[in-house]
């Protein structure tokens, strides 16, 4: 359970995350620290397995850039194959990778954000987006906060309206931001 939140402005984008982490099989939960990885081209959160976030860490690293969907397109082709690699298979030859509910918030550092979906079809948003069990509670607090708010203060908003009203939610709020020229 967690909650990843985007928001971009003319002048910059960003990108948090809150820190608790459920175990399927137990239920417990406990601070697993920032769900946010850095790259050269922007940032990426996590929500899901972190199995299989774990094998996408290199095609991540490998990636140009998120800024088209060329480049999206490219990146996700890698994820796929680093996902199979690491024993994620389809039921058929060209399948999708079972990846665990693994989904992505990618921010590029020229402002661009995309969410890739566990079935990997990705989707880029214009100004905010929201990943994980706490997305809904995110997405409206950004929302109320759209017009006239920075791109930290919408994110920061979003991710603890999810901390404070979404049990699998919590723990401590970590952020990227990004200036845009």
């Amino acid at each position: 359970m967690t909650v990843i939140a985007a928001a971009r402005t003319s002048r910059s984008v960003c990108i948090g995350s809150d820190s608790l982490g459920t175990d399927d099989g137990t239920g417990v939960q406990t601070d697993h620290g920032s769900k946010l990885l850095a790259f050269e081209w922007g940032s990426v959160g996590y929500a899901g397995s972190y199995r299989p976030a774990q094998a996408a860490q290199d095609a991540l690293a490998e990636t140009n850039g998120v800024e088209t969907k060329r480049q999206v397109a490219g990146l996700v082709r890698r994820l796929r194959e680093a996902l199979v690699d690491a024993g994620w298979s389809g039921r058929s030859r060209g399948a999708l990778p079972d990846v665990g509910g693994l989904s992505l918030l990618l921010v590029g550092r020229r402002g661009a954000i995309w969410v890739v979906q566990s079935d990997l079809s990705y989707l880029r948003c214009r100004k905010y987006a929201a990943i994980g069990s706490g997305d809904a509670l995110a997405l409206g607090a950004m929302h109320a906060l759209h017009r006239n708010a920075p791109a930290p203060i919408m994110v920061e908003a979003g991710v603890r309206a999810a901390m404070a009203h979404q049990s699998g939610c919590g723990g401590r709020f970590y952020h990227l931001s990004f200036q845009l020229k």
